[in-house]
């Protein structure tokens, strides 16, 4: 039976190569995979840093709020505070 040069060299490189080309492409599918994952996780860590700043800045809001309010309601009962 005949067969093309392209067919013949085909199953000679599966029978000696294929093997190597198989765990190239296994590799290079690892490495996007490892690359891929490397990307989320820096996007979540900027997406927690951001909320932590976002959080930090309303406690800080909230905190100036409840002493506010505290000195308001002392003033309002005839407190008077020195500050």
């Amino acid at each position: 039976m005949y067969r093309t040069r392209r067919a013949a060299t085909q199953s000679n490189s599966d029978s000696d190569g294929n093997g190597s080309n198989r765990a190239l492409h296994a590799d290079h599918v690892e490495q996007r995979r490892v690359i891929a994952l490397a990307a989320a996780y820096e996007e979540e860590r900027r997406q927690r840093d951001q909320l932590e700043k976002k959080y930090a800045r309303l406690k800080r809001r909230y905190i100036r709020l409840e002493r506010a309010h505290a000195k308001m309601l002392l003033e309002s009962h005839g407190v008077w505070l020195h500050s």
